[in-house]
Formats: C-alpha cells, structure tokens, sequence
C-alpha cells in the first residue's frame, strides 16, 4: 500500500540519519559536549520530533496525492513568506532585506512549477 511505503521511507531515512550523526559525533572530537538532558531538552526533542515526523510523512504523501509533483515543493517554498506572516502578526521585527528575499522565493516557485509542465 502507499501508506506502508511513505512510513517506511520514514523510519528508513530516520535510522540512517541517527546513524550517520552518531558516527560523525564520534570521529570529530571538536564537537562540543555541552547538552543537558533536562525536562525542557526532553519536551524540546519530543515537540521537535512530532512536527518533523509529520511533516515528512505529509510531504510523501503530499507528493502521491497531487497531480504535479512539483506543486508541493513550489508550496513548500512558500515557508518564508508564513514566517513573514507570522513575525508580522506576533509583532516581531525582522531586519533583513525582505524583498529580494521574496523574489528568490517567488522566481524559484516559478521555475519549479514550469519544470515540471516540461
């Protein structure tokens, strides 16, 4: 089924990527040591994990839902514009250069969704 596939490109690609950090948090000694396991790291990690699993299993089924699969990585592009959004509703003041930043947002939305007319 394509559920079972998109949760096994889940768990697959997560393992994989526990393991490539744990090797190279182990050959490179420069790493600094500082992490505390405390309550706050702890609920940090777990809300951390919960969003990201969604989002990845959304995303592979986002991809298997839509006519054009390019849609969903133009949308995804999109994240910058929600975050300007957000600091605009929370009142937070942003200092970059917004707009050229929006027009690389917009100019590579565009080219993702011609490429995938082609």
């Amino acid at each position: 089924e394509e559920g079972s596939a998109v949760l096994i490109n889940l768990f697959v690609g997560s393992f994989i990527a526990l393991f490539v950090y744990a090797f190279m948090y182990k050959i490179n000694l420069n790493i600094k040591r500082e992490f505390s396991l405390t309550r706050i790291t702890v609920r940090a990690g777990i809300i951390a994990s919960v969003f990201s699993t969604s989002l990845i299993y959304l995303a592979n089924v986002s991809f298997d839902l839509v006519s054009n699969p390019s849609y969903v990585t133009a949308v995804s592009y999109t994240s910058a514009i929600w975050v300007l959004l957000i600091y605009k509703l929370v009142g937070k003041k942003d200092n970059a250069r917004i707009l050229p930043g929006l027009g690389i947002v917009v100019f590579t939305a565009l080219l993702v969704i011609l490429s995938g007319q082609i």
